[in-house]
């Protein structure tokens, strides 16, 4: 199989419908991906009807289905359920259709090579670290996979490159690595918005919404950093003159050691999928529980 530049006629598929796969499907369909390309699968009758409901894609309670009818999978799961994911992509194919498929496993912490072993040693699969951003395609997505097939290696960038921007890591150790420096990332800059939000709101203005104060500043300041080819360090020093009013908050800042606690939580999110792929990989000799098809 090989994809047509723009994917016009593939067949998107999710196994899994919960925040990161509707972030995603989010980010495809404001790509310009048609809403008839995707399917999804859900665990009960009603998540379906309200995935159906708020994307306008077809959803379905059977895994077997989405294996069926999609060209590329996403398997969105939690870590312990990757394996029953992939039996069911196996149950529902005979091997020759398998070998026509790509699957991408976003879930943290599970080695490709066990993906690939329970998909039946299956070459085109890859696994994957997106993050939330990719539902404004403005997302940072790590992936991994093997360079033997290099052409598919290069498809599913471009497909990704829907999404966001692409960044091919050469190991699962820089895929756990990208889980802190990105895929958790998001959440770090949230939680302080938040305390800033927080800390604003004793500070009354007559006719000034506070929180919107805070975003916008928030989405110049960003915009400013992407968007300028300068140092965040330069950037800073830019607002904090000498002896003025930002170097004595900063001052604050440095005193609190707001800088090791981002170091720590960056580290804590990288050994936490460190430790996920260590247990992966024990548990990889125990026998399989056997998979009905829907």
């Amino acid at each position: 199989m090989v994809f047509d530049k723009n994917f016009a006629t593939k067949r998107i598929g999710f196994i899994g419908a919960g925040k990161m796969a509707k972030a995603m499907i989010q980010g495809f369909l404001k790509s310009g991906v048609v809403a008839n390309q995707i399917i999804a699968s859900t665990r009960t009758v009603e998540s379906k009807v309200r995935v159906e409901k708020e994307f306008g894609i077809a959803a379905t309670t059977c895994n077997n289905e989405v294996a069926s009818l999609s060209d590329v999978i996403f398997i969105c799961v939690k870590p312990t359920n990757v394996q029953n994911a992939c039996d069911d992509i196996v149950a529902g194919l005979t091997y020759q259709e398998l070998q026509t498929k790509i699957v991408i496993s976003a879930a943290a912490g599970v080695p490709r090579v066990l993906v690939s072993d329970w998909l039946q040693n299956l070459p085109t699969t890859f696994t994957m670290m997106p993050n939330l951003p990719v539902s404004v395609n403005e997302g940072a997505i790590a992936l991994y996979g093997s360079k033997i097939k290099q052409h598919f290696l290069t498809e599913v960038t471009q497909l990704l490159s829907k999404l966001g921007k692409v960044y091919q890591v050469e190991s699962e150790v820089e895929l756990a690595y990208m889980v802190g420096i990105a895929g958790s990332a998001p959440a770090y800059y949230y939680a302080m918005v938040e305390a800033i939000e927080q800390a604003a709101k004793h500070y009354a203005l007559t006719n000034v919404n506070v929180s919107e104060v805070v975003r916008q500043t928030t989405r110049g300041t960003l915009t400013l950093l992407a968007e300028q080819a300068f140092d965040a360090s330069y950037l800073k020093d830019m607002v904090a003159s000498s002896g003025g009013t930002t170097r004595e908050a900063l001052n604050v800042i440095e005193e609190q050691h707001i800088g090791d606690s981002l170091h720590d939580a960056m580290e804590a999110a990288v050994l936490k999928t460190m430790k996920q792929l260590s247990y992966h990989l024990s548990q990889s000799n125990k026998p399989k529980v056997a998979t009905e098809p829907c």
